[in-house]
């Protein structure tokens, strides 16, 4: 846990956060009610400066972002849990090299905080399954991320 704030995300955080990844984000609601927490995997880190995401259009996120595009991502892994504080922009409607109609935005990180509790560290980053085919999973995620990349 780090007491100061940093500008940009570590190196550790830009390797983890090469897809694959659960992630929460969190956004201001679109209708004023109470801060939303998304789970997302489709994320993938720029470089320090930058992550990109991608949601469906037809998603709650995505009309959050529309409407105000504050975030927290929330990432828990690469030994601690940090908190990305930044702002998402819309960089494309929907991704042509993509199998569904995609939004991606750019966030640009302006804040980042290890947010673990005192004398603690994460020992390992949360997994998950898939609840419908592997393989038509891991090829939608395969294009995704070429999508997200380009």
């Amino acid at each position: 846990m780090t007491d100061q704030p940093l500008t940009q995300l570590p190196d550790e955080l830009v390797s983890f956060l090469q897809g694959g990844r659960l992630v929460l984000l969190v956004t201001a609601d679109a209708d004023g009610g109470p801060a939303n927490v998304h789970a997302v995997s489709w994320v993938v880190a720029r470089n320090h400066q930058e992550v990109l995401l991608a949601a469906d259009n037809r998603s709650r996120l995505v009309r959050n972002l529309r409407a105000d595009g504050r975030v927290v991502l929330v990432v828990p892994g690469a030994g601690g849990c940090w908190s990305i504080g930044g702002t998402a922009l819309l960089e494309e409607e929907a991704m042509p090299d993509a199998p569904l109609r995609l939004a991606r935005f750019r966030l640009a990180v302006e804040v980042v905080r290890d947010v673990m509790f005192f004398g603690s560290r994460l020992v390992a980053a949360p997994e998950f399954d898939v609840t419908y085919s592997a393989e038509a999973a891991a090829r939608l995620d395969e294009q995704v991320y070429a999508a997200l990349r380009r």
